[in-house]
């Protein structure tokens, strides 16, 4: 999985190294259905192909979506949540 990630973030054709250095990407596995956030695009694509694509809207969706999909608890995972929480704004314009 770490290898992965750091293929997504740093390599020439990976989208994220296309489009920007600097990107807001997680991905997991639940079930059958493979979750990702790209900046302020959340995907879930099912194993028959079909996919989501909802806009996040805020920081505040993004926060709850991390916790909640992803197992991300930013509180517990930044020591300056407000800096993360500013930079979130960023990604999600």
């Amino acid at each position: 999985m770490e290898l992965s990630n750091w293929w997504c973030c740093t390599h020439a054709e990976a989208r994220g190294q296309v489009v920007d250095l600097h990107c807001l990407f997680t991905a997991r596995v639940v079930g059958e259905d493979r979750h990702y956030t790209f900046n302020s695009e959340y995907k879930v694509r099912r194993i028959n192909g079909t996919a989501t694509v909802p806009k996040i809207e805020s920081v505040g969706q993004l926060l709850e979506l991390l916790f909640a999909v992803f197992g991300i608890n930013v509180e517990d995972s930044f020591s300056d949540v407000e800096l993360f929480k500013q930079s979130c704004e960023h990604f999600l314009k």
